[in-house]
């Protein structure tokens, strides 16, 4: 954001060009590590969900590099793909103004 700020002149395909970018730099990364990790894991089949699922460029990509890899890559409908950052973020708030608190070593495992 500091780039943007500092950027002369401040013209709006200059704007669309940087987050055009950063768009496409983010979506290359996802793509590497998701398929590296199902590599890792010998997973044949990877799902995609969240708010950025909704994202066409990203559905797009995701399927082609998914395929060239040999590995199927699902997506939920459009209007399935939701960011829950709120709710956690709601939660969190209810929790801490009820004394809720924890250091920095949470322990992300799942209790059976």
């Amino acid at each position: 954001m500091y780039y943007l700020k500092d950027i002369q002149p401040k013209t709006k395909s200059r704007n669309a060009h940087l987050a055009a970018s950063f768009q496409e730099s983010a979506i290359n990364v996802l793509i590497k590590k998701s398929l590296l990790a199902c590599k890792r894991k010998n997973s044949k089949q990877l799902l995609i969900g969240g708010g950025v699922a909704a994202n066409n460029c990203l559905r797009q990509k995701f399927i082609l590099a998914a395929g060239e890899a040999g590995i199927n890559c699902f997506f939920p409908k459009i209007d399935l793909c939701m960011d829950n950052a709120a709710m956690v973020g709601g939660l969190a708030y209810f929790l801490y103004k009820h004394g809720a608190r924890d250091n920095l070593y949470l322990n992300t495992q799942l209790n059976n």
